[in-house]
């Protein structure tokens, strides 16, 4: 009989288009996704991409200036500088919303902590939501606004509420844990540190060399899909625009 390091072995990764893999994949409330990448593989595409099979989506970002937030307020997303009450009819203004608040200095980041924090205890009070943090580094590391913590909870608790937690970061070797065993799904664009690609593998539960080679081999704008709970892998063609 074939050992268990022999059975993850024979791990099949599929090679399906985006359209193909994008009608079938299903994306359950309370289900919680990470996306990890380099700047400009197109990790906030993907996301916007994927947050189509949602009706409620809440971005947190911090960035000065973003040129694909800037076309998702042209489209009609709602910004916020901070988390709106809701009302009796949320049918419009609160499906799409963009919590802008930029860091641009030091002394920016108390304010913009203290609001992110605001919205995320908001979201688990009213449920449903999908919260969407451009980099996760940023946002859960003491040094910067410090919401691990809240990130931890929501990783753990919120499925009962129907909220999913939406992850970016650029770098797979300093993200919490929670950020792929606490996940449904997990996007992985081209990784060539070996210890960022090894950690990948690791987290998703299945054979690590796999999975490393398979990342380490991607091509710019390629992703493998990793579906955490059932092992599947998929290799795709992420979109390039929204």
């Amino acid at each position: 009989m074939p050992s268990r390091a022999e059975k993850e072995r024979q791990t099949t990764v599929e090679c399906l288009p985006w359209e193909l893999f994008f009608r079938d994949w299903r994306w359950k409330p309370g289900e919680h996704v990470t996306i990890i990448g380099p700047n400009g593989q197109g990790k906030s595409t993907l996301a916007c991409q994927l947050e189509t099979k949602r009706p409620y989506i809440a971005k947190l970002t911090s960035k000065p200036r973003d040129p694909l937030f800037e076309e998702l307020i042209r489209r009609g997303w709602t910004r916020v500088e901070r988390w709106p009450r809701a009302t009796a009819d949320d049918s419009h203004g609160r499906r799409r919303l963009l919590l802008w608040v930029p860091t641009a200095t030091i002394g920016q980041v108390p304010k913009t902590a203290r609001v992110f924090r605001e919205a995320l205890e908001a979201m688990m009070k009213e449920g449903g939501w999908v919260c969407d943090i451009d980099e996760l580094l940023f946002a859960a590391d003491p040094s910067w606004l410090a919401l691990g913590k809240q990130f931890e909870l929501m990783w753990q608790q919120a499925r009962t509420l129907g909220v999913s937690l939406l992850v970016c970061s650029q770098r797979s070797a300093h993200i919490p844990l929670l950020a792929y065993d606490q996940v449904e799904h997990l996007f992985v664009f081209r990784e060539n540190d070996l210890r960022g690609a090894d950690r990948i593998g690791e987290m998703a539960g299945l054979d690590r060399f796999e999975v490393r080679d398979v990342v380490r081999d991607l091509d710019r704008f390629e992703t493998l899909y990793i579906g955490v709970r059932n092992g599947r892998l998929v290799r795709t063609t992420a979109p390039i625009i929204v």
